[in-house]
């Protein structure tokens, strides 16, 4: 059975208005959906009972309960997963360096493999396109997310000035998305659990017109609906925690494919800053 998020990130554009206002209280109170009744949740929302019922058929659920023991075991795996993977790697494993590097670097081959295999490569030239042209890019990332979004902006900096992190250092989202017209794009990258203000991110950048690109770890991601480009990532590994190694690999090619589209005017930009980190001594030169 297809995830909610699946389910209405395919049938997203094709809801009313009110059903898409119920998809949105569920996907934002998860916990009070899988935990307490229908009529409290229509209470709640000030949305009538019959709408989550309609939404639930819409999306192909056979009704409200069905959506419902959904997100009840989405929740439990969700609250386990981090800590049952650290049981199962300690059961599972020596921990030795030789085992751990020989099945986490075949792990990690193998979703860079299937990730290159698998990539729409007609959406990576259109992300390319957009970034490259656009007046202002930002970039959104939180929780395991935020050092892959500062290693995209710090080697975009290089080259551009357009290029900033929302969200850096406790800095509001809301005053990084403020200024954003289509015009500009927005480039977020999450994956499960997802960072709520991440999604929250690409769904107001949309309203605003914004060219959005995601980079997930699969069709569930709940930011993938409001996405004009969309790559899911593979992050299988016998670690506890996801890999990233693929999603680097992704944000690598996409740097690698504007830098080479730049012109003279980026390449002498960089060696204007090779040459300032020499002059302030920010870089060892022995």
């Amino acid at each position: 059975m297809a995830a909610f998020d699946s389910r209405l990130a395919t049938s997203y554009r094709d809801l009313s208005e009110r059903l898409r206002d119920a998809a949105e209280f569920i996907s934002q109170n998860r916990i009070a959906v899988a935990t307490r009744s229908l009529r409290t949740l229509a209470a709640d929302s000030r949305i009538p009972p019959a709408t989550y019922s309609r939404l639930s058929q819409a999306l192909g659920y056979k009704n409200f309960e069905q959506l419902r023991e959904e997100m009840r075991l989405a929740l439990e795996e969700r609250v386990n997963s981090f800590s049952d993977r650290a049981r199962r790697l300690q059961s599972e494993h020596t921990g030795t360096g030789r085992e751990m590097l020989d099945a986490h670097s075949s792990a990690c081959i193998a979703n860079m493999s299937a990730l290159m295999s698998a990539i729409d490569t007609q959406a990576l030239e259109e992300t390319v396109k957009r970034l490259n042209t656009a007046t202002k890019v930002v970039v959104a990332g939180n929780l395991g997310s935020t050092g892959i979004a500062e290693y995209m902006v710090y080697q975009m900096s290089f080259i551009s000035r357009k290029w900033s992190m929302i969200g850096r250092m406790g800095a509001s989202f809301a005053s990084g998305l403020s200024d954003l017209d289509p015009g500009d794009a927005l480039v977020v990258i999450t994956k499960s659990p997802y960072a709520r203000r991440s999604v929250a991110a690409a769904q107001l950048a949309q309203a605003q017109g914004v060219f959005v690109t995601i980079i997930s770890d699969g069709p569930n991601c709940p930011a993938f609906r409001f996405a004009d480009t969309a790559f899911s990532v593979p992050t299988e590994t016998p670690n506890f925690f996801s890999s990233y190694a693929a999603t680097l690999l992704l944000v690598e090619v996409i740097v690698g494919m504007i830098v080479a589209r730049a012109g003279t005017e980026a390449s002498s930009r960089i060696a204007t800053i090779e040459e300032n980190n020499r002059r302030l001594q920010e870089v060892w030169d022995g």
